[in-house]
């Protein structure tokens, strides 16, 4: 990385310098090309002071590691030669100790090799008892959640029955009010029907006399507060010799009743005759 960044400044340096110079050569503002070549010069000088150790070290450890392997040839040999001569001179001089010697490395080797089968067996013991620990723990996790799940579960089904049960509660409360309106209105609806029917064959001699040449049909009926019953009508309605007699019963003797002669375009009262009304 050292070397690369070296290696950059260097050119940046060379390629400013030569900016520079073609710009004098042509008489152009050099200042900024100058300062980036001296920017570039300032890093240069470190990267390539700092390369250039890197350098001699390496060359130093290349002299270390040759003189290294060159002394190695040397001192193998000379372990070579020494190991032979050992081995003849522990040939002569203890021949009778080595039964004793291997005895006891191999009553070492017993006890080592049952303490590792003790070692192995406890390590195994321990291994099945945090199993069965363990899977008793998964065991009692899983009733746990199973439990938890199972209560959540009825407690949803209880939640949703009683829902259900109040908006049934509900829906029967509206249903009866409904029908007890509907009851009402057709009761209202009924006495009206009754009323209307009681007043609509009726008419009061105050009614009679309140009722002058000139009126339509329409203002009569509201005087009455009933519709005549139409007995007669020549023309059409809207001709101008359009004529019509309505009639009514009315209240007072028996057989009281009043006409009523509408005539022209609208109709109105022409003529009115009574009989019996009180």
């Amino acid at each position: 990385m050292l070397g690369f960044l070296t290696l950059i400044s260097a050119v940046s340096v060379a390629l400013f310098l030569i900016m520079v110079i073609a710009r004098l050569i042509f008489k152009k503002p050099v200042k900024r090309y100058f300062l980036i070549s001296l920017g570039s010069l300032i890093v240069f000088i470190p990267c390539a002071t700092i390369s250039g150790q890197q350098i001699e070290k390496e060359q130093q450890v290349a002299k270390e590691e040759a003189k290294q392997e060159e002394v190695k040839p040397k001192t193998a040999t000379q372990a070579t030669s020494q190991p032979e001569e050992t081995k003849s001179e522990d040939k002569k001089e203890t021949p009778k100790e080595t039964p004793v010697v291997e005895k006891e490395s191999n009553k070492g080797d017993t006890s080592t090799q049952d303490d590792t089968e003790e070692k192995v067996k406890e390590l195994e013991a321990k291994l099945k008892a945090q199993e069965a620990e363990a899977k008793a723990k998964q065991e009692a996790v899983e009733k746990e959640l199973a439990a938890k799940a199972e209560a959540e579960k009825q407690a949803q089904e209880e939640e949703a029955e009683r829902i259900k049960q109040e908006a049934q509660a509900k829906i029967d409360a509206a249903n009866k009010k409904a029908e007890e309106e509907s009851a009402k209105i057709e009761e209202e609806l009924k006495t009206q029907e009754e009323e209307s029917s009681s007043n609509a064959a009726e008419m009061s001699k105050a009614e009679f006399d309140q009722i002058q040449n000139g009126m339509t049909i329409e203002q009569v009926n509201q005087i009455v507060g009933s519709s005549g019953e139409l007995n007669s009508e020549s023309g059409a309605q809207g001709d101008q010799f359009y004529t019509a007699m309505y009639s009514w019963m009315g209240e007072g003797d028996l057989g009281a009743n009043a006409l009523i002669m509408v005539q022209g375009s609208p109709a109105k009262v022409v003529s009115k005759s009574q009989f019996g009304l009180q």
